[in-house]
């Protein structure tokens, strides 16, 4: 793990939210999977990194992909060994980063961070000394004993770009706020953006394509859609709200 308080399926599930929150499509696959047709690749806590797999991951940035990556990516090999390298490693240059150096921070203490366009937030749990290396600096430790250190980057690799965060936010806007930023970097546009609760899904092939519209709420729920869409499971079309019922679901014809 790293440090005491890592938390795996917590870490990706935050990413995971951010996303879907902002209307867009989310998959698991797994390490080494054809990545042709992404937009985004998502690593949270990259913890052990065989090199091939930071080959491919190098060669997607290049090719125009963006890559996100957060605390201890690039610690060991696919054998548990530790890689002899300054983190993170062969992805170094794709993030314009080095660490020479990381902690964890003690239980029940924080660290506050300094960000660029985006509110004051809170470091815990853990903390990667970014070194920039041509990386742009998102945000900064305010400790004086870490206050040279960067603890979010945003580097342009090739055709693509990479963002690393480096410790553990205590605020879930932060996760929202880089999210936004990687969409809008990827050129991702979302079919609808839905209130807290409602889930989103894109389906299309043979040149149709369905948006599934959930709403996991025990109350109604709305949103705004294009008017004149037609929902398949009543048989209307869509005025300029969508209305769900508690548990509701809404399958619109987009094309």
């Amino acid at each position: 793990k790293g440090f005491p308080q890592a938390d795996y399926a917590g870490n990706a599930v935050r990413w995971y939210t951010a996303f879907r929150r902002l209307g867009h499509d989310v998959d698991v696959v797994r390490p080494g999977a054809d990545l042709a047709g992404y937009a985004v690749v998502v690593a949270p806590m990259l913890h052990v990194l065989p090199d091939a797999c930071a080959r491919q991951l190098d060669a997607f940035v290049r090719a125009g992909g963006c890559l996100v990556a957060d605390a201890r990516t690039a610690v060991k090999d696919e054998h548990d060994r530790c890689h002899e390298r300054c983190l993170p490693g062969l992805l170094a240059p794709a993030f314009g980063i080095r660490i020479e150096e990381y902690e964890s921070i003690v239980k029940d203490a924080t660290y506050p961070v300094e960000a660029v366009g985006m509110p004051a937030w809170t470091a815990q749990h853990y903390a990667d000394w970014i070194i920039p290396d041509g990386a742009e600096v998102l945000a900064r430790y305010a400790p004086w004993h870490v206050a040279p250190y960067a603890a979010a980057t945003r580097h342009r690799h090739g055709a693509g770009w990479t963002w690393y965060l480096g410790t553990v936010p205590k605020e879930d806007h932060v996760h929202a706020a880089l999210a936004a930023d990687v969409a809008q970097r990827a050129g991702l546009t979302a079919r609808l953006v839905p209130p807290e609760g409602v889930e989103v899904s894109v389906r299309g092939g043979h040149g149709r394509e369905l948006v599934f519209v959930i709403n996991h709420r025990d109350e109604p729920a709305e949103l705004a859609v294009p008017a004149g869409l037609d929902e398949l499971l009543s048989g209307t079309t869509t005025g300029a709200q969508l209305r769900l019922d508690r548990f509701g679901v809404a399958i619109l014809r987009w094309r």
